[in-house]
């Protein structure tokens, strides 16, 4: 599975952190299937910037955006954004989620 690198250039130490993102994973399961969408991301990201998140195809763009916008919850880790706690929310889809498309699951996800 093609893996997402998040890395962080220079950051000015002035800038407070409005999403903070630590060890997050998620894995969806169907039967005997399992695919680690994600594998202990850690992230954060800063008030003013203007960040790009780059990857190939299956490697775990949206479902790390559908953390970080509280539609979706890891399996692991924990996401704060402006000092409350996104996986504590209710609302958000349940722990237990089902698999993605059957496409994104062998890696050609749109």
């Amino acid at each position: 599975m093609p893996s997402l690198h998040v890395t962080k250039p220079g950051v000015d130490a002035g800038k407070r952190v409005i999403f903070s993102g630590r060890n997050l994973t998620k894995i969806y399961r169907t039967g005997e299937l399992e695919v680690r969408a994600l594998n202990g991301v850690d992230l954060d990201l800063y008030e003013g910037e203007m960040p790009v998140l780059l990857g190939p195809s299956g490697s775990g763009k949206s479902t790390l955006l559908n953390i970080l916008g509280g539609l979706d919850r890891p399996t692991s880790g924990s996401v704060i954004f402006k000092e409350h706690n996104l996986t504590r929310a209710s609302g958000c889809r349940s722990e237990a989620s089902s698999a993605p498309s059957s496409t994104a699951a062998n890696g050609n996800s749109r």
